[in-house]
């Protein structure tokens, strides 16, 4: 696909193209946070100067619950652009509700990681676990080229990502209505005081202050969650299960905690646990 037909798309749609990036954020495995943003910033080098608006799809500019937040986004986008690398759990849930909308979404990789079954039957794009510059330079021209040829296939009536490879003729869609200002600022209120509720049951069940103004203790958020985690779970020594639950998730979306504050947080609930 050529640039100008890309560039006619656009301006067909008279707006501009939102790509959604589904991708770790923290360290994991032996990647750093530092590694993801480097794949981060390869991601849009390679989009760079085609006109599109590249986020998180868990970014926006609203308040309200993260969750609803990704799920529209995921939705809203374009096109979305997906990293399985070291297979996240929750970049994993992620994709999956983008292929359940049957939307246009490219899965890439490092080339340690091993394929996943379900979603094998998708091309995916590999990139070098070392980043290296000669191989990466080859990697931006072909997220590119796949970004634009999606693009294109995708404007056409018969085009389907992921359920073309199933006996499905008929495809579910989310409902969608349109909002008035009013309700819109109702919607968001109730967003805000669910998420305050939600904050001061946890501060109530804990007896503990973990924010002061604008400040945030991680540690003691850390600790929290921990404590909620092996009071749920009953489970003193799996701390790989507690970095994976979603309490652990909606922390580190929010807060960016690293995997020394929660080790050490985990460490000290499970030894006023024992």
């Amino acid at each position: 696909m050529s640039d100008d037909k890309l560039e006619q798309i656009i301006e067909d749609g008279n707006r501009t193209l939102k790509c959604g990036l589904v991708m770790p954020i923290s360290a994991i495995d032996t990647y750093t946070e530092k590694h993801w943003d480097n794949i981060r910033d390869i991601i849009e080098e390679s989009l760079s100067g085609l006109g599109f608006e590249v986020s998180m799809v868990s970014d926006s500019n609203d308040s309200g619950v993260i969750q609803s937040r990704i799920v529209q986004n995921l939705f809203d986008s374009d096109i979305v652009i997906c990293d399985v690398s070291a297979k996240n759990p929750n970049v994993m849930f992620e994709l999956g509700m983008r292929l359940a909308f049957d939307k246009p979404v490219i899965i890439i990789k490092d080339n340690a990681t091993s394929f996943s079954f379900d979603i094998s039957v998708i091309e995916h794009l590999e990139y070098p676990s070392d980043l290296h510059y000669n191989s990466i330079v080859m990697f931006k021209e072909k997220l590119k080229n796949k970004v634009m040829g999606t693009i294109e296939a995708a404007s056409k009536p018969e085009y389907t990502t992921f359920l073309k490879h199933f006996s499905i003729t008929k495809v579910a869609k989310i409902e969608t209505r349109e909002m008035d200002s009013f309700e819109f600022l109702i919607k968001a209120l109730s967003d805000i005081r669910s998420d305050v509720v939600a904050i001061n049951n946890k501060l109530s069940k804990s007896g503990h202050e973990i924010s002061s103004g604008n400040h945030v203790d991680l540690n003691r958020l850390a600790l929290l969650a921990a404590n909620e985690y092996i009071d749920s779970t009953k489970d003193l020594g799996n701390y790989r299960d507690f970095i994976n639950s979603d309490i652990v998730a909606d922390l580190r979306f929010q807060y960016s905690l690293d995997d020394n504050i929660l080790k050490q947080a985990f460490s000290n609930a499970t030894l006023t646990h024992l």
